[in-house]
């Protein structure tokens, strides 16, 4: 199967406050991501975000999800995602959703109280739309697991757990900036593997600016749930 699609199911696309000619200073330093894929196809999502972070990034960071999807036949799609919680460093965090072109921002800090500079971590849970599509009885999940921010990260890994009685037909996991990408693409900087029937993917070498993992999932589903 070939990942030739036009958009990726969801594009998480997150980014600082600020320009990102000021935001070569700062770098993520770790992005864990927890999908659950539930029985209706709808998502939710665990972040856990460590970043060193500097001027650009000291009012906080924000979330963008694109609501709007075309499939392979051109039809347009609706899908919101709903924050649950949202913590920095073990405590609530202040945040803002925003309508913007197309998407949803979700607006993590506060805008009128600079927090210190270095290391911080983000931890927020949001579920989402039914994401998954049916192919000739085939379940299909594309996911931009770690979007694209204007600074480094140095390791991403993603986790994604199946409805029960999911069987897994193919998986593919790839780098670089967002949009479709050829068979020679796939897998180049990304170790997978399964464990404790969660599917792994993770980074085998940092990424730079606006790079992102992005992964596929195919399964078919059974009765034996």
């Amino acid at each position: 199967m070939k990942v030739t699609r036009q958009a990726i199911l969801v594009i998480l696309t997150l980014a600082v406050w600020a320009s990102p000619s000021l935001a070569q200073e700062e770098r993520i330093l770790d992005f864990k991501s927890h999908v659950t894929v539930r029985d209706d196809g709808s998502l939710l999502v665990r972040e856990v975000i460590t970043i060193n972070t500097g001027p650009s990034t000291e009012y906080g960071i924000y979330r963008g999800h694109t609501i709007h999807d075309a499939d392979r036949h051109g039809s347009d799609t609706l899908i919101d995602f709903r924050p649950i919680r949202i913590m920095k460093d073990g405590h609530p965090e202040p945040f803002e959703m925003k309508d913007a072109f197309a998407c949803k921002r979700l607006y993590i800090g506060n805008a009128e109280e600079p927090q210190a500079h270095g290391p911080h971590t983000y931890d927020f849970t949001y579920e989402t739309d039914p994401q998954v599509r049916q192919d000739d009885g085939l379940n299909e999940l594309y996911w931009n697991a770690s979007g694209a921010w204007v600074f480094p990260i140095d390791s991403v890994s993603a986790e994604v757990a199946l409805p029960d009685g999911a069987e897994v037909v193919e998986t593919y996991a790839w780098l670089g900036d967002y949009g479709p990408k050829g068979e020679n693409d796939m897998g180049k900087g990304v170790s997978s593997g399964v464990r404790d029937g969660l599917l792994l993917f993770k980074t085998d070498r940092p990424l730079g600016v606006r790079e992102g993992l992005s992964l596929a999932v195919v399964w078919r589903q059974t009765e034996d749930k």
